[in-house]
């Protein structure tokens, strides 16, 4: 029997080798040969395995199995820098595979960041010409503005204004801010070989192939935070080491450790002895042995260890004082008793002990009366008078005798 074939633009033919048909096609899975349909089809355009997955509403597993046993039958031949070619010697195309390309969204991002930075950049050589030709003593608050409104045009945050003079710091600074998101820069990291190797080995870790948004975070803590790859893997074990493999936990971990100021890994092991000995203290003191604490708990034992800066000891006498008081493992309660003591500037033991003395004296002297004596109804009972008259007592002695 014959068949005619619809017809179809020429313009838009893909040529499929006689020899994929008779050798190849008859072994392969249904699912490898539309990844590798799809692949000849768009050999001339940059794709990725989630491009691929989503096209043919595959997973990205899927796909990635199908390329690696195309690749193992040797028709796509795998080259450095992820070239890879379809078919044997002339007969196929090559074909560009990577792995979290940028969408055309963030492409787009990208190339706005890029035209403010040269905005700024322009701005920056005019202001600079025009105050070389002022005199010496001119200004620079245009130019400073001028990059202000550049830089908030593409969402930043931080300033360039210099300061004239340096500020007194305050008693509790507040945390940096984080830089702006938008900042990361996928394509150029490709060629950091440091970054690379962190997204294989934070991938081991959790045993999880990152999503575009993934590697994103990661790129954000290790580029635009500037922490270190050491740092970010120390991080990313320590997560798993608790069970979590959330790359959104991981974030979270490393922001807190940046907004503490620490930058290596000996900064982050001794934090996490510190918080484990903070938390181990408070669990025994409180008599819990059996479960670990909530988050409405953590951010008590934070307050009390982070904000306050008490010792364990301070802490550990707080708690005590809480369960005999309430019979309870209350934190409320603990946390009025430590809100007190850092009002009154409670640093030691010796603190407490002089604070209770003194709360003693005060509550002594507020019961006693201001004649120095007594008013209760006890105090105020007509006391037995035992200077006994001579003859009376003579009198008692002799009825007595007589008994």
């Amino acid at each position: 029997m014959k068949y005619d074939f619809l017809k179809a633009d020429i313009t838009s033919i893909v040529s499929l080798p006689s020899e994929f048909i008779d050798k190849y096609m008859l072994k392969a899975n249904g699912d490898y040969i539309k990844v590798y349909l799809f692949m000849l089809r768009n050999a001339d355009r940059l794709i990725n395995p989630e491009i691929i997955a989503d096209a043919l509403e595959l997973t990205i597993k899927d796909v990635e199995r199908a390329i690696a046993y195309w690749c193992k039958i040797g028709i796509l031949i795998e080259r450095e820098e992820n070239i890879a070619k379809l078919g044997k010697e002339d007969d196929f195309e090559e074909i560009l595979l990577t792995k979290n390309l940028p969408s055309k969204e963030e492409l787009e991002e990208a190339r706005r960041i890029l035209n403010a930075a040269n905005e700024i950049y322009k701005r920056r050589q005019i202001n600079k010409e025009a105050d070389e030709s002022t005199q010496e003593g001119e200004s620079e608050s245009d130019i400073t503005k001028n990059e202000s409104e550049a830089l908030e045009e593409i969402q930043t945050e931080e300033r360039v204004e210099e300061k004239e003079e340096p500020k007194p710091e305050p008693p509790k600074p507040e945390p940096p801010k984080l830089p702006d998101r938008s900042l990361v820069d996928l394509t150029k990291l490709r060629s950091d070989e440091d970054f690379q190797e962190l997204v294989f080995c934070v991938q081991t870790y959790t045993e999880k192939i990152f999503t575009p948004t993934d590697t994103e975070k990661l790129a954000y803590l290790y580029d635009v935070i500037g922490m270190s790859k050491d740092l970010l893997e120390y991080i990313a074990e320590i997560s798993v080491q608790k069970g979590k493999k959330n790359i959104s936990y991981i974030e979270k971990i490393a922001l807190s450790l940046h907004e503490k100021g620490i930058t290596t890994v000996e900064e982050a092991k001794e934090d996490n002895v510190k918080f484990y000995n903070e938390n181990r203290a408070v669990l025994k003191a409180f008599g819990i042995y059996d479960r670990v604490l909530a988050p409405v708990e953590s951010r008590f034992v934070k307050k009390w260890f982070d904000e306050y800066c008490f010792s364990p000891e301070i802490v550990v006498e707080a708690i005590s004082r809480t369960v005999l008081n309430t019979s309870s493992q209350s934190f409320t309660y603990a946390d009025g008793i430590l809100t007190r003591w850092y009002k009154e500037n409670v640093r030691t033991l010796a603190d407490i002990k002089a604070l209770d003395e003194k709360h003693g004296e005060k509550v002594k002297s507020t019961n006693r009366p201001a004649g120095g004596a007594s008013t209760s109804k006890f105090n105020n009972f007509e006391q037995r008078n035992d200077n006994i008259d001579s003859d009376m007592q003579d009198k008692f002695m002799n009825e007595l005798n007589k008994l």
